[in-house]
């Protein structure tokens, strides 16, 4: 995806109260969060919007955006499948 569409992040949305997502990716997918998104889900809980920043050295400001939730085209797997890849987990 970053080669691609030569895109500089991928961003999703996670509920205030998920602490297991949350922790999920800030400390093992090292997402940042990007800004909180009040009232964004139906229920009026507020999201964190996070960011996962690939190289600095892209010149386009495209993104894949994934809402918590939803079912992930294989871009997005492809794109969490090579973020994994990258921290040698094994």
């Amino acid at each position: 995806m970053r080669r691609v569409f030569r895109a500089q992040y991928v961003s999703l949305h996670v509920r205030k109260s998920n602490r297991a997502a949350f922790h999920l990716y800030t400390k093992t997918l090292k997402y940042a969060i990007n800004d909180i998104e009040r009232g964004y889900y139906a229920d009026g809980e507020d999201a964190y919007d996070m960011r996962c920043t690939f190289n600095e050295s892209h010149d386009t400001e495209k993104y894949l955006h994934i809402d918590h939730g939803a079912k992930l085209d294989q871009s997005a797997v492809d794109i969490l499948e090579e973020k994994l890849a990258s921290f040698n987990l094994q």
